[in-house]
């Protein structure tokens, strides 16, 4: 029996998400922080995007972490600083995120 893969793209309700962050829910809190960054169920705001990351990634929450070292490398939302982001990069690794975009990890 042949099952097919349904595309279906999810839209996060942004004022649950808002509910969710401000009660300190680092995962809601980087998710929101997104929707700013990309203008997704909203304006795009800079620097909501960077508070509410800021929020997650001082839990510790690792794809904040590295969410929030992009922006400082590429100064979106904050001004260009490469110590933050190597910072924030190092803290994301610390924290067990594997960087996608790190071609010198050592093959086993």
């Amino acid at each position: 029996m042949k099952k097919e893969i349904l595309n279906i793209t999810y839209t996060p309700d942004i004022d649950q998400l808002k509910s969710t962050a401000e009660a300190g829910d680092s995962a809601a809190q980087f998710k929101l922080a997104q929707c700013y960054l990309y203008g997704i169920q909203t304006q795009v705001n800079d620097s909501y995007a960077i508070h509410w990351l800021k929020e997650s990634a001082y839990k510790q929450y690792a794809p904040a972490e590295n969410q929030l070292a992009w922006c400082y490398a590429n100064g979106i939302g904050v001004e260009k600083d490469i110590s933050q982001a190597a910072k924030w990069s190092y803290s994301a690794t610390i924290h067990d995120l594997p960087t996608k975009h790190n071609n010198t990890t050592p093959k086993h």
